[in-house]
């Protein structure tokens, strides 16, 4: 069954998606996979676009490998809405979907300026694999 949640993320915490990830959905439990369908990403209330690390990225807190990305949603004077695109592992290593793990959005470093509010529509399944 498809679940729904939305997240707002507050400039304050855009500020750190690096160093602070904002959880997106709870780790649902033991040989449990968090599946994301489809997400949106929404940028609002922006005076000042952000200058650095403006792509956003929906991962497993402990995979190694985004899961989805939305690409270049930062970078933006105005309110823009964008949809999240997948990413698939590029090797052998790479881990996207990882049991009883919770699902975050986090940045590859935190902007070091700008402004605006972040809304994240996120379809997702919880998929029971043994």
């Amino acid at each position: 069954m498809t679940e729904y949640v939305k997240i707002t993320i507050l400039s304050a915490d855009v500020l750190t998606l690096n160093s602070s990830p904002v959880d997106l959905v709870a780790a649902p439990g033991v040989n449990k996979y968090i599946v994301p369908v489809r997400a949106i990403a929404r940028i609002y209330n922006v005076t000042v676009d952000y200058d650095t690390a403006v792509d956003v990225y929906m991962q497993c807190s402990t995979a190694n490998k985004r899961q989805m990305e939305a690409e270049n949603i930062l970078d933006s004077a105005v309110e823009r809405i964008i949809a999240f695109d997948f990413q698939q592992p590029t090797s052998s290593i790479q881990t996207i979907l990882i049991p009883n793990d919770k699902l975050v959005l986090t940045a590859a470093a935190d902007p070091t300026n700008g402004d605006g509010d972040l809304d994240i529509h996120l379809w997702y399944e919880v998929l029971t694999i043994t």
